[in-house]
């Protein structure tokens, strides 16, 4: 059995991007802006530190939650390149995953 790992401190911005929130630079804005209260308490600063598994997080009084992680296992097709989005304008493999 695995030993429980001890939660280790982030800063609140890298927080909410951890738990799928928003991506740091959005983080900072929001927290800068008044919107981010922790533990119930107003934070304004972004490099505030936070226990993930401990401390309460809340934007505009919503708590955020982890999100559920979803890992894909592909064998990537020949002619599409692995990266989001290609300056080239080649087709990436996130055509693959498109809905129809």
């Amino acid at each position: 059995m695995k030993p429980k790992q001890k939660s280790r401190r982030v800063g609140l911005a890298r927080a909410l991007s951890k738990l799928g929130y928003c991506s740091r630079t959005q983080a900072a804005e929001l927290i800068r802006t008044g919107h981010v209260h922790l533990n119930e308490r107003l934070c304004r600063d972004p490099d505030t530190p936070v226990l993930l598994d401990h401390d309460c997080i809340t934007v505009d009084g919503n708590p955020i939650e982890p999100r559920t992680k979803v890992y894909l296992v592909m064998n990537k097709p020949r002619g599409l390149v692995t990266t989001a989005s290609d300056e080239k304008g080649r087709e990436t493999v996130y055509a693959v995953l498109r809905a129809e």
